[in-house]
């Protein structure tokens, strides 16, 4: 028996809100309140190496808007690009040393598009 595509996606939204009316509805019987707790890091992140092992970073740190650090309630993040320097040349490498993080960024993408396994991004 063949479920049309339709019906699938129906059946997925009816079980998606009874599944969000029924969370909504033990929540409230059950007078729970969550609330987010501050998780300490093990080490501060500035010692995460800009090289680790054949991985290089190329992008900046750059910080995030007043208002998005004030709603994560932290300004203790990172948004980091890294070559795989098996795969780039260093020239390739060096190409990102002078460049402003927006032209960094879209190099890394172009790179990352041609070359997804050598391309990692961690935030």
């Amino acid at each position: 028996m063949k479920i049309s595509p339709k019906a699938s996606f129906l059946i997925a939204l009816i079980v998606l809100g009874v599944s969000a009316f029924t969370l909504e509805g033990a929540t409230a019987f059950l007078k729970l309140h969550f609330r987010k707790e501050r998780v300490d890091l093990a080490q501060p992140l500035e010692r995460i190496s800009a090289k680790l092992g054949p991985w290089v970073q190329v992008s900046t740190d750059e910080p995030l808007q007043e208002d998005i650090e004030h709603t994560l309630g932290t300004s203790q993040y990172i948004f980091r690009d890294y070559l795989d320097s098996r795969v780039f040349s260093s020239q390739v490498l060096d190409t990102f040393k002078d460049k402003p993080a927006g032209e960094r960024k879209a190099a890394f993408l172009d790179l990352q598009k041609q070359y997804p396994e050598a391309a990692l991004t961690l935030r």
